[in-house]
């Protein structure tokens, strides 16, 4: 009897120590998953469906155009500055596609928003990207006050 209560602790112990893999495996994917699955702000698909949740609808007198090719974002983030410490403007930032890319690009970037219903979309999809160098500003970009930014020209021009 004390001979299979040995072998019966002995498979119970091998169990315990393939679940306690199997847990330490699972929580490694799902890390790896929660960094892949990062909102992709060009999807069309993902665009409605922040749209949707916020229950916000395009309007055409604002001139709401969303950018779907994450090629086209990219381009114009690499063409906005040729440092990292520069200061961007952004004028009617959305929610975020380009936003997201000049973050990573710059020391900071002012966003610009006439539609007073975005900016709150957007500082929770700024969020996911872990990038706090964005500051909000709402209102029509030529009536707004700026602070002095350290701009300086391209020398790409």
């Amino acid at each position: 009897m004390l001979f299979r209560f040995y072998y019966v602790v002995k498979i119970f112990y091998k169990v315990v120590q393939i679940l306690e893999t199997y847990k330490i495996e699972i929580e490694i994917e799902s890390r790896i998953h929660e960094k892949e699955t990062r909102m992709n702000l060009t999807d069309i698909r993902t665009i409605k469906d922040v749209m949707s949740i916020y229950n916000i609808h395009f309007r055409k007198e604002f001139g709401q155009n969303f950018l779907t090719n994450i090629s086209v974002v990219e381009d114009i983030a690499d063409s906005c500055s040729d440092t990292n410490d520069a200061t961007i403007l952004e004028i009617g930032p959305g929610i975020g596609a380009l936003s997201a890319q000049l973050c990573k690009r710059a020391k900071q970037v002012v966003a610009v928003e006439l539609d007073r219903r975005l900016p709150a979309i957007l500082q929770e999809t700024m969020k996911q990207f872990g990038l706090g160098k964005l500051e909000t500003v709402t209102g029509a970009a030529g009536g707004v006050r700026y602070r002095p930014m350290n701009m300086r020209s391209s020398s790409r021009e």
